[in-house]
């Protein structure tokens, strides 16, 4: 548990210098640029481009993430053993704690 702990803090460290890096690069590049839309043409800055795509490439992962995370729950409350194949060692640990609890059948097959 304690590597857990210190990997989660590394992974929040690394995410914040990469977040940091972003901005700086942004600003860095703050000239104007056409952007084709295809049907229409915008005329904005380079930095907010950059931002623009940061953040929505951060909201599509994690969007990825959450519905990754709801999907092995829903497998884990049915019982299905065929949709948790290759999950970490800690989801596994996490949803055989979670069958334990809740008293569901390793599988239905």
């Amino acid at each position: 548990m304690e590597i857990q702990r210190i990997w989660q803090g590394a992974k929040q460290v690394l995410m914040a210098v990469l977040g940091g890096l972003i901005v700086l690069f942004a600003f860095v590049n703050a000239e104007s640029v056409t952007v084709n839309l295809l049907f229409t043409q915008l005329q904005l800055s380079l930095s907010l481009l950059i931002l623009i795509s940061a953040l929505l490439g951060i909201g599509f992962g994690w969007l990825g993430g959450a519905l990754r995370g709801r999907r092995k729950r829903k497998a884990v409350e049915a019982g299905y053993q065929a949709e948790l194949s290759g999950s970490t060692e800690a989801e596994e640990d996490w949803m055989a704690e979670q069958q334990e609890t809740q008293g569901v059948p390793q599988s239905r097959h």
